[in-house]
């Protein structure tokens, strides 16, 4: 167990503008904690490699009044929220991240890492996602938590929300990796959704608590949410996109990496076309992720002597109905049954619902309302999950 002193120098360090995961594990490898590289000399610490002047020097300013009046507020912080810190090195720091290039020195954790979440796996895609994406996002999430594995995102919009939202209302637990601190929740409309992970699962970053979502923190999450997950899954993602920067790491950590097709023309199939010519694993279903994990799960369980994992079932007759919440009346299950991720006239809903289009109109409002379905020009209405 750290002791509050070890605690402030391990912060101290880690708020040091510039140091970075490999300068911050050079300076660990060279002298040993955290206390005796905040009180090297400037000489000895421009020794090791990576080391700037103006590092060093603002690793000596760290006992001035401004940077301990900073660190005062952020261990506050950290205790106001509940945060866990786990630190490079230590017996209980997650051994997925302890295995790649550059892990995170210190790691902020909101809610629970459990050892069942080494189970898992990633789902990525793109913010600005069609109907079909963030019903696939959702459906496979949903199925996947069912079966026992965490599922693991970046708290993004569009396919990282749903992946969440899917594993949640299977009562799975789901881990997002925030590209912010876990001061800031970004973006601001996840807020119930920030809550609901907590008690499910947990919020995970390597950054102070109050950094804000910076684009060049981004890319840094995405490598997390790869070394954490034992696969990928790509949903929907256009010629330049965040997904496709993780499923670089996921082929540089030697991971699994799904892609699922989507239709030719639209630009968010792009990105998982190109991955599967590449050699991504084309899925269609939950099940296709599952038999390829199959003996890499199997063998996992065998080491640790349980059986957590359960098997997909081999048939869902509607994707979506996996998360269609519990408390809707029949007439909205009906209605909501009818709709998919193309535009449908509201009479065509109403015939197929068997209704009158009276008690159509009224749920397919009150489904409007639950932000389940959305309604286009003409009375059409299609599948639009919460994003």
């Amino acid at each position: 167990m750290i002791s509050p002193g070890e605690l402030r120098t391990w912060v101290s360090l880690h708020l040091v503008p510039g140091i970075g995961p490999r300068r911050f594990r050079r300076l660990l490898e060279r002298f040993g904690s955290p206390e005796r590289i905040l009180g090297a000399s400037e000489s000895d610490l421009l020794d090791v490699v990576g080391v700037t002047p103006q590092l060093a020097q603002s690793i000596r300013l760290t006992s001035n009044r401004k940077h301990q009046e900073l660190l005062d507020r952020e261990l506050h912080e950290i205790e106001e929220k509940g945060v866990r810190l786990y630190f490079w090195g230590d017996p209980d720091y997650p051994q997925s991240l302890a295995q790649i290039s550059d892990p995170p020195c210190v790691l902020y954790v909101r809610g629970q890492i459990l050892p069942r979440d080494e189970f898992s796996i990633a789902i990525v895609g793109s913010r600005r996602i069609s109907n079909y994406g963030r019903t696939m996002s959702r459906t496979f999430a949903s199925e996947l938590a069912r079966s026992g594995l965490t599922i693991i995102s970046g708290f993004a919009r569009g396919a990282d929300s749903q992946a969440h939202w899917g594993a949640l209302e299977s009562g799975g637990r789901t881990i997002a990796v925030f590209g912010n601190g876990l001061n800031v929740c970004y973006p601001r409309e996840n807020k119930e959704l920030l809550e609901r992970i907590v008690e499910s699962g947990a919020l995970v970053s390597e950054l102070p608590m109050n950094t804000g979502p910076l684009r060049e923190n981004f890319p840094l999450r995405n490598r997390l949410i790869s070394a954490l997950s034992l696969g990928t899954l790509v949903v929907e993602a256009p010629k330049k996109s965040g997904a496709l920067i993780t499923a670089r790491y996921v082929a540089e950590h030697g991971k699994h990496l799904f892609a699922l097709p989507g239709r030719v023309g639209e630009s968010g199939s792009v990105g998982p076309h190109s991955l599967i010519r590449e050699g991504a694993v084309l899925v269609q279903s939950p099940q296709d992720i599952m038999r390829e994990l199959e003996s890499l799960l199997n063998r996992m369980q065998e080491e640790k002597g349980e059986k957590t994992i359960t098997p997909v079932p081999e048939s869902v007759d509607r994707p979506v109905d996996a998360a269609i919440p519990s408390d809707l009346s029949e007439s909205e299950r009906r209605v909501l049954s009818c709709i998919s991720d193309e535009a449908m006239p509201m009479d065509e809903v109403t015939r197929k619902a068997g209704i009158s289009a009276h008690e159509a109109a009224g749920c397919l409002l009150a489904l409007e309302m639950r932000g389940l379905v959305a309604r286009l020009p003409g009375m059409r209405y299609i599948l639009s999950r919460r994003c």
